[in-house]
């Protein structure tokens, strides 16, 4: 299985005048970012296997109903075994892809927040870093507990480009 490497690359002016602490904060910044597109990333995958899988099921399970009453002359199993699960797996196939869909546009939604932030932070001051960095430390106190939650950075993340975004 092939691993993807994500390189992002920004360029905040005049680095040296930025203190240590806002820099850090930035950088978490960034990096809760991704993590919030690479979890919908990662739930879309599983939903798209869920869908895939469901309805293989389903195909399946039909397959071996008309198999089975094709060669028996009792359809009692065909109407309370095959056709009931044929159904049932290809709903939970059809709510997956649902789910698929929408997974897609939340991620769709989040990169574009991510590209909002990277284009917010290479165009700003030294001011402007300054805020942002402090807008993060306010809302998230430590985001190395476990008590962050995606909600919480998503909605960080909106308040800063709120606030901050030209």
């Amino acid at each position: 299985m092939k691993t993807k490497i994500i390189k992002e690359q920004l360029y905040i002016r005049e680095l040296s005048e930025h203190s240590d602490q806002d820099l850090c904060d930035i950088k978490s910044l960034l990096i809760a970012s991704l993590a919030l597109i690479m979890t919908l990333h990662e739930q879309k995958r599983r939903a798209k296997i869920m869908a895939y899988g469901s309805h293989g099921t389903a195909i399946i399970n039909g397959a071996l109903g008309v198999n089975y009453a094709y060669r028996n002359e009792n359809k009692i199993l065909l109407f309370l075994w095959f056709l009931p699960a044929m159904l049932y797996f290809a709903k939970n196939g059809f709510d997956a892809n649902e789910l698929t869909r929408d997974y897609d546009t939340k991620l769709n939604d989040k990169i574009a927040q991510h590209n909002a932030l990277k284009n917010t932070l290479e165009s700003a001051n030294k001011k402007t870093i300054h805020g942002i960095a402090k807008t993060f430390r306010d809302e998230i106190p430590d985001i190395m507990k476990d008590t962050v939650t995606p909600d919480q950075i998503s909605q960080t993340i909106h308040h800063i480009l709120m606030k901050y975004q030209r």
